[in-house]
């Protein structure tokens, strides 16, 4: 109990001590806020959460936000070409699922020079397959398409100097027992 209430004094002191200190400004106290603000406001906010809204309600846009413009055309393209070969696999799968029915009842003995249900039916199954395979690879890109806007936001501001280095050098490791043993060793300077 005695606790509790000495908590609340210091915590009350505290506020009490940062409201008094906030009257008490001087012009360089203002001009260090100033300068604070302005270096805030060379780095365009910048929100993971906006980007991939953006990009899930249209793919390419939350690219657009991050300033990645050269990856929309590769979203679109990628889209597009499995698209292409969606459609092209599924009109070969209506096709050769109607030869194969028309051939199971008897209506047709050849078509297009294969005269066998069997194969038919494999070659049925095989635009199926890709044709599905095509749909799953579809959803995959507008998936990546979201992760990238989130990933490129998170990373706008990312300051890649050119202090940065690694090196990496062979090493010797020492053990508990007196073994040694070479390995690698990586050290990182920024």
């Amino acid at each position: 109990m005695l606790t509790k209430i000495g908590g609340i004094i210091i915590i009350s002191a505290i506020f009490s001590f940062l409201s008094i200190s906030s009257y008490g400004q001087n012009s360089s106290d203002i001009e260090i806020k100033d300068t604070i603000k302005k270096s805030e406001q060379k780095f365009k906010k910048h929100s993971p959460k906006k980007a991939s809204l953006m990009s899930t309600f249209l793919p390419g846009l939350g690219q657009i936000y991050n300033d990645k413009y050269w990856k929309v055309p590769v979203i679109y393209a990628a889209e597009g070409t499995l698209l292409y070969f969606y459609h092209w696999n599924n009109i070969r799968y209506i096709e050769y699922n109607k030869a194969y029915i028309d051939m199971v009842n008897g209506r047709i003995s050849d078509y297009k020079g294969v005269t066998s249900a069997e194969r038919l039916k494999q070659a049925k199954d095989y635009y199926r397959r890709y044709r599905d395979l095509n749909i799953i690879g579809m959803f995959a890109v507008y998936i990546l398409n979201i992760i990238d806007a989130s990933v490129d936001a998170h990373l706008y501001n990312f300051d890649v100097s050119k202090d940065l280095s690694l090196k990496i050098q062979p090493a010797t490791i020492y053990t508990e027992n007196s073994q040694t043993f070479t390995g690698i060793s990586c050290s990182i300077s920024f």
